[in-house]
């Protein structure tokens, strides 16, 4: 009996170890199936593992794949877990050791499946019931971490349409509950830019796990990605520091995560094309939310900021100080999903900026504050105020036009202007400033009509040296547009004067009117057809009216194309005349006059002044030079036509007396000249031959009928009257009192 029953305990003791070494032989495949129907039990059907490991001291899973798997929310390469068996029944842990981790946040879940992921599996700890010697996972006095370490691990960031947007490089090393993380980031904005940062962070967690989260936070984020291309930041990485605190991990985790910059040293340079702009930068923002929201709000703050701009001209002097710049930016609370359509509200503030300009600009205690809110249809502006101490060009001040500011697709207008605090002038600024192409820029100026005088603040603007001993009047206005979207900058722009007058010593000019459209490339040029038209022009005993021409100008060059202007009762007109603007207005050719149906008297009163009538209709051509100030005459004729007679009606025969004896008439000079005296005119000519300055011969024929009651004749008359005709025109005209000053 005895040895029956030590048969049955060998035996026992036999299957005993064979079972043992069975199921220590198994144990991998048991253990792997005891944990699947957990997690299944808990409802835990997309996590997928291979459990490799298995021992009194060591437990080991790989390629853990949580989600689709193709493409899973979380991946992790490998989980170890050592141990011993006298440490694990007091609830510590000798060491975790995740290999690689990947995983994924969507931008436009309403809730991430990391969230809910970690609420299942806290569920299934809460519903697990350990032996009695093992303590709960939530018993903070006697539950120790053992030390991890994540190696790599790999944030992919995906946007609303499943794009992968960013990714997020980190390491992790954790004893207890504090760790040390590493990370990089690299986010692509819109444009194409790429957002580059990278920091370490040091991570405390709350008991009982899991809780809460603080962290402090370092690191540096990489600008230059965040501008365009013509601008540039020197240093281009912003060193940052700041906290993050993350509450109830288990459900639905609040967070908050406040940033501010480290003092710069050297300080922050912005270069751009037209200079750079040397401050200091505090920048910090807080943001706060959930898994599934956020709000938050930024600022920056640049104190004293120094602009220095380039390739300025020698005579040019720019001095300039800005008490501070300051950037705000709100964000209210809206869903992650939502945040490319968020809506951000904020102020920009520039406090008091000071610049003169070598002496031409001058500005004082500048202060500008504007309130917008920037959304997806671009930027809607709230109220803007701007105000100064002084703001003056060349002595004129002026006062502020309220600006406006809308932004909409990366596109900014501005619409500002201001008015003079003495006349009614108004400078009106519009601008298009494209800011991903800054190269199609486009701004418009605009002066709406304004009546001026010598007084006027525009001449004051340009130079009042223009009307000194002179009266000027009219009213102007202009338009001018720059546009850089063509192959290079080009200016046009339009000049209008309308109802002008002139006056200077025997000068007088009035109802002026001067279309000028114009343009700017390599040089300036006029464009269409300008037009100058004068009412009434006089230019010592000779008046003048209705006067047009038509015109071009090339960079200093003015070309007439036609002139055409009343005098005598007929027309004269003028063709291609060319001048410069050297000094003052200079012809640079000679060219033609042509008389089209002018009195014969008033042609007549320029060679002898006479009481009387003298009518006759006059045609013909004088060549004429302006050299410098004086008038100098080619060889020309005036004549009538056949069948246009006319008549001559002198009340004082000694006029024509005097006329003969210039002409070397000396035998019976008072006789004929009462038988001239009153003539019935069929033929009239003049030709004059100007052989030099001080000697010019002036031929005039008159035919016709004498009706003196004495001698009633035919007379066919011929004078030739020699002397200093261009001296004696020179003289009359006074062009040396006309010349521009």
């Amino acid at each position: 009996m005895l040895r029956a029953w030590g048969c049955l305990f060998r035996l026992g003791i036999v299957l005993a170890l064979v079972l043992s070494a069975y199921i220590y032989l198994q144990r991998i495949k048991i253990a792997d199936q005891l944990i699947r129907r957990e997690l299944y039990n808990a409802g835990v059907y997309d996590l997928d593992f291979t459990l490799s490991e298995l021992s009194p001291f060591r437990f080991e899973m790989n390629d853990l794949v949580w989600g689709d798997k193709r493409d899973p929310f979380l991946y992790l390469s490998s989980v170890k877990v050592l141990y011993s068996p006298l440490r694990i029944v007091k609830g510590v842990l000798d060491g975790v050791e995740v290999g690689y981790m990947r995983t994924i946040v969507s931008l436009d879940e309403h809730n991430s499946p990391q969230c809910e992921a970690i609420t299942r599996i806290n569920a299934l700890l809460q519903q697990y019931a350990p032996p009695r010697n093992i303590p709960r996972l939530d018993a903070p006095t006697q539950f120790k971490l053992p030390p991890c370490e994540l190696k790599r691990g790999r944030i992919a960031i995906r946007d609303h349409r499943g794009i992968e947007q960013g990714r997020l490089a980190l390491s992790v090393r954790m004893k207890d509950l504090n760790a040390v993380t590493s990370c990089n980031l690299e986010y692509t904005l819109p444009g194409g830019r790429i957002l580059a940062a990278k920091g370490s962070a040091d991570l405390n967690f709350d008991k009982p796990l899991p809780s809460a989260i603080r962290s402090n936070l370092s690191g540096e984020l990489q600008l230059k990605g965040l501008l365009p291309k013509e601008l540039s930041l020197q240093p281009d990485i912003l060193r940052l520091t700041g906290d993050l605190k993350v509450d109830n991990l288990s459900g639905q985790p609040a967070w908050r995560l406040h940033l501010e910059n480290v003092e710069d040293d050297p300080p922050l340079m912005l270069e751009m094309k037209a200079g750079s702009v040397v401050s200091a930068l505090r920048m910090c923002a807080d943001l706060q939310g959930t898994a599934v929201d956020l709000s938050g709000a930024a600022e920056l703050f640049l104190p004293r900021p120094v602009l220095d701009l380039k390739d300025m001209p020698d005579e040019m002097t720019l001095s300039n100080r800005t008490d501070s710049l300051t950037l705000k930016i709100k964000l209210p609370r809206i869903k992650i999903s939502e945040l490319a359509a968020a809506d951000l509200s904020g102020s920009l503030v520039l406090d008091g900026f000071d610049c003169d300009l070598a002496r031409e600009l001058e500005i004082r205690e500048l202060d500008f504050v504007n309130f917008f809110t920037l959304s997806t249809n671009g930027y809607a502006n709230g109220r803007t105020d701007l105000k100064w101490d002084r703001f003056a060009v060349r002595g004129v001040e002026f006062k502020p036009i309220p600006p406006i500011i809308v932004f909409a697709e990366s596109v900014l207008n501005l619409r500002c202007g201001v008015t003079t605090t003495k006349d009614d002038l108004s400078i009106k600024f519009d601008a298009h400033l494209p800011l991903r192409t800054p190269h199609a820029a486009r701004c418009a100026v605009k002066i709406p009509p304004v009546r001026i005088d010598n007084q006027s603040c525009i001449i004051s603007l340009i130079d009042p040296e223009l009307v000194r001993d002179s009266e000027l009047s009219g009213t102007v206005q202009l338009d001018l547009a720059y546009d850089q979207r063509r192959l290079g900058p080009s200016l046009s722009g339009k000049f209008t004067l309308s109802d002008g007058s002139f006056i200077r010593d025997k000068v007088r000019v009035e109802g002026v009117s001067l279309d000028l459209p114009l343009a700017y490339e390599s040089g300036i040029r006029s464009r269409k057809r300008p037009r100058l038209a004068v009412r009434t022009l006089e230019v010592g005993n000779i008046k003048m009216t209705d006067g047009e021409s038509y015109f071009s100008v090339i960079d200093d060059k003015l070309s007439i194309e036609s002139a055409r202007i009343g005098w005598a009762g007929g027309f004269l007109h003028a063709y291609a005349i060319h001048a410069g603007f050297d000094d003052g207005i200079r012809i640079l050719s000679e060219f033609t006059i042509y008389a089209d149906r002018v009195n014969l008297g008033s042609v007549f009163e320029l060679l002898m002044p006479f009481e009387g009538k003298m009518e006759g209709v006059l045609y013909g051509r004088f060549p004429v030079n302006l050299n410098g100030d004086r008038v100098e005459l080619s060889t020309g004729y005036l004549y009538s036509l056949p069948g246009q007679n006319g008549y001559l009606r002198i009340n004082d025969p000694a006029d024509m007396a005097m006329l003969l004896r210039r002409a070397g008439v000396s035998k019976d000079v008072d006789e004929i000249s009462r038988a001239l005296s009153d003539l019935d005119l069929n033929t009239i000519r003049l030709d004059l031959d100007p052989q030099h300055a001080e000697n010019s011969s002036l031929r005039l024929r008159l035919t016709g009928r004498s009706n003196y009651a004495k001698r009633p004749a035919p007379v066919d008359l011929n004078l030739n009257l020699n002397g200093p005709l261009e001296e004696l025109l020179n003289l009359g005209l006074d062009l040396q009192r006309v010349k521009p000053r």
